[in-house]
């Protein structure tokens, strides 16, 4: 009520006052408005697709800046669910009336300073998810350039995790052009899996991997990211061949007899 009560009493601000009913659009993914935006009261929810990735409830919160700060389009859906009132800054004027009004620069600055608190202690707790995972677990950027991994995928390929994080993930495979290959597949298809790739070991000795990637876009379909699933089926491979190796001898005796 405090945050109402001075847009109310300020003739600057109670222009940029809006109120929505109940299940109204604020903003849609994919837009390129970048307008920032002060929670007063009520309840929205943001949305990736059809899924509900967050909720925005608390009298203060500031929505909609990553498209200002990117310069980049709407990255979610906001939807109310209930009738709700906000602070619509332009994006025009956003510096402007952050200069003249200390309390929102307060607000903001709060604001963000707990949405890294929490974005921090999501990636940890997903880390440690991640490292109970059975199989290598690589992420990287849309060229490759690794930006996580977790336990699992550095005892696969032997590397710290400070100097995974300095390498592409095609330094893993050798280069080899047929992951080259399956990138671009999953670029295009959105995910590829259950392909066997070789990966060179130490005095010549190979060992076999299964793969899935799946490549992460954006509402425009630029590529955000790619995640690599790898599992070493080595001994999986082995055994096939060995059986193959007995039903072709198997075959040839056959013959013989």
């Amino acid at each position: 009520m405090e945050i109402l009560q001075k847009i109310e009493s300020d003739p600057e601000l109670s222009q940029y006052l809006k109120e929505y009913p109940e299940g109204r659009i604020v903003f849609y993914e994919g837009d390129d408005s970048l307008d920032i935006f002060i929670l007063v009261e009520g309840t929205l929810e943001v949305k990736k697709g059809h899924k509900t990735v967050a909720l925005i409830r608390e009298a203060g919160e500031i929505f909609g800046e990553m498209a200002s700060i990117l310069d980049r389009r709407r990255t979610a859906t906001v939807k109310t669910t209930r009738p709700t009132k906000v602070l619509q800054l332009p994006y025009e004027h956003f510096d402007e009336i952050r200069k003249r009004h200390n309390w929102i620069n307060e607000i903001i600055n709060q604001w963000l300073a707990k949405r890294v608190r929490r974005t921090t202690d999501i990636l940890l707790a997903m880390e440690q998810i991640c490292d109970k995972v059975p199989e290598a677990l690589i992420l990287t950027d849309e060229y490759g350039n690794i930006l996580s991994s977790n336990i699992q995928a550095q005892y696969l390929f032997e590397y710290k995790s400070s100097d995974l994080s300095q390498r592409k993930v095609q330094e893993l495979f050798g280069n080899d052009s047929a992951l080259e290959e399956l990138i671009k597949k999953a670029k295009i298809e959105g995910a590829v899996s259950g392909e066997i790739l070789p990966l060179p070991g130490p005095k010549g000795e190979k060992k076999y991997l299964s793969i899935g990637i799946t490549c992460n876009k954006d509402p425009l379909g630029n590529v955000i990211n790619l995640s690599f699933l790898t599992k070493d089926v080595t001994d999986q491979i082995k055994r096939e061949k060995k059986l193959k190796a007995i039903a072709r001898l198997a075959t040839l005796l056959v013959l013989i007899l």
